[in-house]
């Protein structure tokens, strides 16, 4: 019974955001159906699972190819799911399907090991070798040694395709910097702390894959730990996955002529984008992007990327933002008793968090506390 429950959990949990992320889902949200597509997988590996360390060896005969291909399409998935977040918004066969291709390499791989044992010997080779109980042999040597090939690889995509995704997050906040004055909702924090939840899953799969399923056979303990690292990362996943909103894609601008700037011409649309800023002030617009510089300017959104990046060794929304807190603090020295949001919405912020961290980031002290300043100031005068 105990044994049963350790084992059901990651199944029943796959197999409930599958449901939930398929059948709530909108066609045009690609990420979140492709979410309830890894949920399908999980949900196969996991069942696979369930009926090996419940000895049930005659059912796990029709599995164990299928458990191979799921166990090395997990970390692929994961990452073409980031994928679909940060760059690629829809699921495209020509493109992805490159990343599957050993985890159904190693499928048909599988099944042709199979093939080579007659029905009995397949058996024996489930039960016997797989378990543990008899080392491997004559003709079990072909399907165990693709068994021992599969475990290879998946450690090494593991590390790959953590890499990967990591690599992903970094360029995505990189684009997003220099796209967007205002990140909320945009900068897939919750996908940052899904990776570190990820990590500590693949630490366990990578010792499932040294130590071998035969090491937790028998031992309920030894079980009992991946199956609660297992069942609650699929919870968080499907649970941040079904709450997560595709981020906006960014709009393209209107094609200009991508030529080499002279020097005289990057001093011009300097001065013309500190007149934009200083005079116009256009970091008043709330969800300002740079296109939208871009478009005040007439120019190129790479000329106006690089003169920010280079000239001024800043991102766009760092760019943005110092003279959305200069506004700010200009406000509040006028009149500290100025509330916050009152201060959020005259100067272009986003939000109150936003001000409350540019206080931190800027003054190097927080607002209130700046605040208490001004008022210690304004009765020292008053004295």
């Amino acid at each position: 019974m105990i044994r049963t429950l350790i084992l059901i959990s990651p199944v029943y949990v796959a197999f409930f955001w599958m449901l939930v992320l398929v059948l709530h889902s909108k066609k045009s949200n690609g990420p979140k159906v492709f979410l309830g597509e890894f949920m399908l997988v999980a949900f196969l590996l996991y069942l696979s699972h369930f009926f090996f360390f419940n000895h049930e060896f005659r059912i796990y005969l029709f599995f164990d190819p299928l458990y191979t291909a799921t166990s090395l399409a997990v970390y692929p998935m994961y990452y073409i799911y980031v994928r679909l977040l940060t760059r690629d918004r829809t699921f495209s066969f020509m493109l992805h399907f490159r990343y599957l291709l050993i985890p159904v390499f190693f499928y048909l791989l599988s099944i042709a090991g199979y093939l080579s044992l007659n029905e009995p010997k397949r058996f024996e080779y489930v039960a016997r070798v797989l378990t543990g109980y008899d080392s491997p042999q004559g003709e079990f040597m072909v399907p165990y040694i693709i068994y021992l090939a599969g475990r290879i690889v998946f450690i090494i995509q593991v590390i790959v395709y953590m890499a990967l995704v990591n690599r992903l997050l970094r360029k995505y906040r990189i684009r997003i910097g220099n796209y967007y004055s205002d990140l909320r909702g945009r900068s897939l924090r919750w996908v940052s702390v899904m990776n570190i939840l990820y990590f500590i899953a693949s630490v366990s799969s990578i010792a499932l894959a040294i130590f071998g399923r035969e090491e937790f056979l028998d031992n309920n303990v030894k079980l009992l730990f991946p199956s609660i690292v297992f069942s609650s990362l699929l919870f968080i996943i499907g649970y941040l996955g079904y709450r997560q909103k595709t981020p906006e894609p960014e709009r393209k601008e209107t094609k200009i002529a991508d030529t080499e700037m002279s020097e005289d011409a990057k001093v011009n649309l300097e001065d013309r984008l500190r007149h934009l800023f200083e005079t116009d002030r256009v970091y008043l617009v709330k969800d300002l992007k740079i296109t939208d510089v871009c478009n005040r300017l007439g120019t190129n959104r790479t000329y106006v990327s690089n003169i920010i990046n280079k000239r001024f060794k800043m991102n766009f929304v760092s760019f943005v933002n110092q003279y959305r807190f200069r506004h700010a603090k200009n406000l509040l020295d006028s009149d500290p008793s100025t509330t916050v949001e009152e201060l959020t919405e005259k100067s272009g912020f986003g939000s109150v968090n936003s001000v409350y961290r540019s206080f931190q980031v800027y003054e190097r002290i927080s607002l209130t506390r700046y605040r208490k300043m001004l008022e210690s100031q304004s009765r020292g005068v008053k004295r």
